[in-house]
């Protein structure tokens, strides 16, 4: 690819997918959340229905009022928060005029205790990493992207046909293509399993079948045992793809309070791209300089760590 220019249509490829995203855009609903918040309730309830496909959304909207201190651009908060519910009716109309915005939704704990004005507001990137009942949260959002990154999955994507192409010189490429098509496949089977069983699990097997399959790896690069690393890639891959892929992304919103979700999803972001910076910076450096089967056993080393720590803290 690099000795024929082919390597230009990668960069071609992925200007188009951007282009397509910003022509599409514009299309997308505004947050429903975001809209509360703003005292936008109208368009907050017309952008909650187009995207639940259902005009029920009051019970939904309510929360997000109570989330937002349940400021309203209108005049008649009463209706526009609950609709036809006289009881939730009668409870935002005393919210109004106490300024208390717990609307006495039992589903909405984190918000029972606040009773004065503004202390639902949003937390800030500065306060969430510094202020102690934060910390917690942080280390689990930290944590868990760290441990996507560091396990040593790009490792296998950056650097999948170099590791192959020494033992299996004449198939490396197309093995790489097809584990790539497999990442695929078992993330889109995996996703049924996410309102089934519980993320901890998938994330703890995960990180076990990432560390035996890297140890298998490092074996297999050692002692030359082109099939054993073939079956030990498509492992490593298939245990990343059943947890570690897609649930560090989700950990924010389901174990963070919600004022401090976007807060904690900066976190998350930014976590996972020193990850990528230090496997992407030093697995080469490492390969020179003792062989890549000793990255793996670092990998191996790595996943065992996080798996202890999962063990406790997820």
């Amino acid at each position: 690819m690099e000795r024929n220019g082919l390597w230009r249509f990668l960069l071609l490829t992925g200007g188009m997918i951007g282009f397509v995203q910003a022509v599409a855009l514009p299309f997308l609903p505004e947050s429903p959340a975001s809209l509360a918040a703003a005292g936008k309730l109208e368009q907050a309830r017309r952008e909650l229905a187009k995207i639940r496909g259902t005009p029920d959304v009051e019970e939904e909207l309510a929360g997000y009022m109570g989330q937002s201190g349940g400021q309203s651009d209108t005049t008649d908060d009463t209706q526009t928060v609950s609709g036809q519910d006289p009881v939730l009716a009668a409870e935002a109309g005393q919210s109004g005029r106490t300024g208390n915005t717990n609307l006495g939704n039992e589903n909405t704990p984190l918000l029972q205790a606040t009773s004065t004005p503004g202390a639902d507001n949003e937390i800030g990137l500065v306060a969430f990493a510094t202020k102690r009942e934060h910390r917690l949260g942080l280390m689990i959002v930290a944590g868990v992207m760290l441990a996507q990154q560091l396990t040593g999955i790009n490792a296998v994507v950056f650097y999948g046909v170099s590791i192959l192409q020494v033992l299996l010189p004449n198939s490396a490429r197309y093995l790489n293509a097809g584990i790539s098509g497999v990442n695929l496949f078992v993330t889109l089977g995996a996703s049924l399993l996410f309102d089934r069983v519980s993320h901890k699990i998938l994330l703890l097997a995960s990180m076990l079948f990432m560390a035996i399959s890297a140890g298998l790896l490092a074996i297999s690069i050692f002692a030359g045992l082109a099939t054993l690393s073939a079956i030990a890639t498509l492992l490593f891959v298939v245990s990343f793809s059943m947890g570690l892929g897609p649930l560090p992304w989700m950990v924010a919103s389901r174990r963070i309070e919600p004022v401090a979700v976007g807060a904690a999803q900066s976190i998350a972001l930014i976590s996972n791209w020193m990850g990528t910076f230090f496997v992407s910076f030093l697995v080469p450096m490492l390969a020179h300089s003792a062989g890549m089967y000793a990255i793996f056993i670092v990998f191996t080393a790595l996943s065992l760590i996080f798996l202890v720590w999962g063990i406790f803290f997820l």
